[in-house]
C-alpha cells in the first residue's frame, strides 16, 4: 500500500537527538541543526524543550528531525557521536558529573572547551499522531477570555485571531465537533492552506501566461504595421 510505503520511509528518514548538556537557548539549539544539515536536508526539526504541551518535569528532553531522505539520516547516524563546538566566549558548560560517559564510551570533562555532544540514532516517534494533538491542528476556537487576546484586541492588533493563547493554555475541542464545523467550512467553499497556495500559484501562473500572450500580440501587431 502506497500509505504504507509512505510511513516505511518516512520513519527511515526520523532520528532521535541526544544532547550533553542540553542546549541552553536557540542560538545552541540552531548549532545542532546547521550539525544535522551537514548530512543533508532536513526538513522538519523540534526541540523538545521548547514543547509547551509537554509538561514532563524533565528538562533534559531530546530532539527529533527528519531528513529528506534515509540516506542521509543514515549518514548523520554514522557519524554520531558528533562534537559542535560552542562560539568563543561562551559561558562553561555545566555538567551535573565529573565525567558524562556516553554510550560509545567517549568522555566529556569539564576541562575541555565548551562544546555540546549529540548522539544521534534512529527514531520511532509518531510525528503524525503528535501533530493531531497539536491544539491549533485543523479547527480551533479562539481563547477570547484571555487578558492576553484583550489586551492585543484593546490596542487595535490588525487579525484578532494573531492575540490568541499559547498552545500550552489552548482546549481541545473533540474531532466530531471539529469534523462538523470542517464539513460546514467545505460547504461554504473554505479550503485549507495548501489548497489556498496551489490556488494563489495557479493564478500567478495564469498572469504571467497571460502577459506574455499580450506582449506577444502586441509585437505581432507592431510588426504587422511596418509591413
Amino acid at each position: 500500500m502506497p500509505s504504507s510505503a509512505s510511513a516505511a520511509a518516512r520513519l527511515a528518514s526520523q532520528v532521535h537527538i541526544t544532547t550533553w548538556p542540553t542546549p541552553r537557548n536557540i542560538a545552541e539549539s540552531k548549532l545542532v541543526l546547521k550539525a544535522l544539515q551537514k548530512h543533508g536536508e532536513v526538513v522538519s526539526y523540534r526541540n523538545l524543550k521548547y514543547d509547551t504541551t509537554n509538561d514532563s518535569p524533565n528538562r533534559h528532553r531530546p530532539m527529533l528531525a527528519i531528513f529528506e531522505n534515509a540516506d542521509a539520516a543514515q549518514r548523520a547516524i554514522d557519524s554520531s557521536p558528533v562534537t559542535i563546538p560552542l562560539p568563543p566566549g561562551s559561558a562553561p558548560v555545566p555538567h551535573s558529573n565529573k565525567n558524562v560517559i556516553l554510550k560509545t564510551g567517549s568522555k566529556i570533562s569539564p576541562d575541555d572547551p565548551p562544546s555540546i555532544i549529540i548522539e544521534i540514532q534512529s527514531s520511532r516517534h509518531n510525528h503524525p499522531s503528535n501533530i493531531s494533538r497539536n491544539p491549533f491542528y485543523t479547527t480551533y476556537n479562539t481563547h477570547k477570555t484571555s487578558p492576553m487576546y484583550k489586551d492585543l484586541v484593546r490596542e487595535g492588533i490588525p487579525v484578532k485571531e494573531l492575540a490568541d493563547c499559547l498552545p500550552s493554555k489552548k482546549y481541545h475541542i473533540g474531532n466530531g465537533v471539529k469534523e462538523n464545523i470542517q464539513e460546514e467550512n467545505r460547504w461554504m467553499g473554505a479550503m485549507s492552506l495548501m489548497d489556498l497556495w496551489k490556488e494563489g500559484l495557479k493564478e500567478q501562473e495564469d498572469q504571467r501566461a497571460s502577459g506574455d500572450s499580450t506582449e506577444k500580440r502586441k509585437e505581432y501587431e507592431e510588426y504587422g504595421e511596418f509591413q
